[in-house]
């Protein structure tokens, strides 16, 4: 069930895009540089099978266990991949924020 994983698609979804920040608000100013740094986050900074499982998870709304299921891997495997990509997305996040103005959690 691999597909190209399509960029657009997970930087222009904001619940995809405030839970990776971490936050539970931000305004549109803070979302819309999200979305811009995502787009280099995406594209430079995250492996192949991260960028497909967050657009499965985010994108196609499918739970943890059917990715898994498409995949053929377990689903701590699954967990443990959106969990790594979600650490390494807040962390080039510092590099585009101020996060004492909007707080980064992970």
């Amino acid at each position: 069930m691999a597909y190209r994983v399509s960029e657009h698609a997970l930087e222009f979804n904001q619940y995809f895009v405030r839970e990776v920040l971490g936050a539970s608000g931000g305004n549109e100013q803070h979302l819309a540089l999200a979305q811009r740094a995502l787009r280099d986050i995406l594209a430079q900074d995250l492996t192949d099978r991260q960028k497909e499982i967050l657009l499965h998870y985010y994108y196609d709304g499918m739970t943890e266990q059917e990715i898994a299921q498409a995949l053929a891997v377990n689903k701590s495997t699954i967990s443990r991949t959106l969990d790594r990509a979600r650490q390494r997305i807040r962390k080039h996040m510092r590099f585009y924020f101020d996060y004492t103005d909007f707080p980064l959690d992970g």
